[in-house]
Formats: C-alpha cells, structure tokens, sequence
C-alpha cells in the first residue's frame, strides 16, 4: 500500500476518534456539511475525502488540519507492534530490517551506511522508500526522514521474522558453544523441573525479569509430583563478543 494510502487511512482513523470523543455523531456532520448520512459513511469509511471536506470537518470539530496531522503521527508513533505487512516485509527481504535498525536505533547516517555496507545513492532512497510505503517513516526532501514508530516497538508473538531471527541466532550459539565447551567463560545447563502450568508460567515470568533487570536469577529445584507436567528448561552462556544477526545490507535495483 503507498504510504500516501496509509496516511490517508490513519488521518481518518484519528478522525473518527475525534468525532467519538466529542461526542459528534454522523447525522449532525452531515446536517453541518449539507449531505446525507449515507454521503458521510462513505466519506469516513474509505481513504477518498475531499481536502476541502476535510478541512470543513476539521473546522466543526475545531481543528486545524496541521493539529489534525499532528495527532495522527503521534498516535502512530505510539505503534507497540510491527504490522503483519511490515514483519513479512522484513521475513522476504532481512536487509530492509537491517538498514531500518541501523538508521533508527543504531542512529546511523546514510553517509554511515554508504561507507560501511558499501551502499549506492540509489540503494539508500529505494530502502527509504520501501520503509516510507510500508508507513515506518515519512521521507522528505534530499533523502530526509520522520519515523513513525516508537523505539519500544516489537514484533508480534508469532512473527515470522523474529522467529526467523531467532532460529538463526540459536543455530550460531549453538554451534560456537559445542566447539567451544572447553572456554572458561562458556557454560550450559539442561535440567527438568516437573512443574504445573502455573508454575512454569511464573517461572518464565520470573526469567524475564532476571535478564531485563539484571538481578541474581534464583533457580529452586522442585521435584516431581502427581498432575504436574514435565518442562525442560535452559541456561545459555557464552562469552563470545559482540555479534549481530542483521549486519548484511544488500545494495538493491529494485
């Protein structure tokens, strides 16, 4: 979908709530407009209003169109989850992720990208522009951009990326801790703890919180009793640097 698309889709979104939370019903938009109703539904039910009905909504509900727009890329910067579209976007094609996590959390510079991935003039804009169609970002003049997501943003529990991403790195930790048993500072654990599921959801809670705050992460040994069930958890460690699963940016015609 274009990014122009999406935004038309979002405005309308934000609009409609504007509409709700003031209490401005469809039939007295329609009065103040001088059309019928059916006019209105169809106005606000698809991404074709008119720029002068637009700016005649925005002036009932006493709003201008640049508040208008404002609270739109807000509210869109508030996004907790990537979209489905956008998680497939990054599963076809890793590298559009990678340049993305590179320019927003990383805060790299297209001239960064251009020296270190090797990156043309031309991979950087059509990298933008798939990011911009996909409504991650806003470009402007000369290559410049506004995100339109939020640094805490996350993928979905069943992204397919970041299962892609995960397998990956799991297959690459894997095999650098069986060829490398014999370091130090390389250790792994395997035990059965026979819990119910409560407790093995409270214990999985418990593990997060360990690797988030970075507290003692205490393991009790509970044994096995009738009813429960048998959940085999693990504990990886390995001292091996830095390492990055989406470092590869491909320089793209298309």
């Amino acid at each position: 979908m274009p990014y122009s698309q999406v935004l038309a889709n979002n405005i309308l979104e934000t609009l409609k709530k504007i509409l709700n939370d003031k209490g401005i019903r469809y039939q007295s938009l329609a009065d103040a407009l001088g059309v019928s109703i059916a006019t209105v539904k169809r106005m606000m039910n698809k991404p074709s209003l008119p720029f002068d009905s637009l700016l005649e909504i925005c002036h009932l509900v006493g709003l201008s169109f640049e508040e208008l727009l404002e609270r739109t890329q807000d509210a869109q910067s508030r996004r907790a989850v990537f979209t489905k579209e956008q998680d497939d976007a990054f599963h076809n094609e890793p590298g559009l992720y990678a340049f993305l996590a590179n320019i927003f959390w990383r805060e790299k510079s297209l001239v960064d990208l251009r020296r270190e991935y090797g990156l043309t003039d031309a991979s950087c804009y059509l990298y933008l522009r798939k990011l911009e169609k996909l409504g991650i970002l806003q470009l402007g003049i000369d290559n410049s951009y506004h995100f339109l997501i939020s640094e805490r943003i996350t993928f979905e529990q069943h992204s397919r990326f970041a299962r892609q991403q995960a397998r990956q790195a799991m297959t690459m930790l894997g095999d650098y801790l069986v060829d490398n048993m014999h370091k130090t500072n390389n250790y792994m654990a395997l035990c059965q703890l026979h819990l119910e599921e409560h407790e093995a959801m409270a214990l999985i809670e418990r593990m997060k919180e360990y690797w988030h705050s970075e507290l003692k992460l205490n393991r009790p040994a509970v044994g096995q009793r009738e009813g429960s069930k048998t959940y085999t958890m693990s504990l990886q460690l390995a001292d091996c640097g830095y390492q990055s699963f989406d470092d590869l940016i491909p320089n793209i015609d298309s």
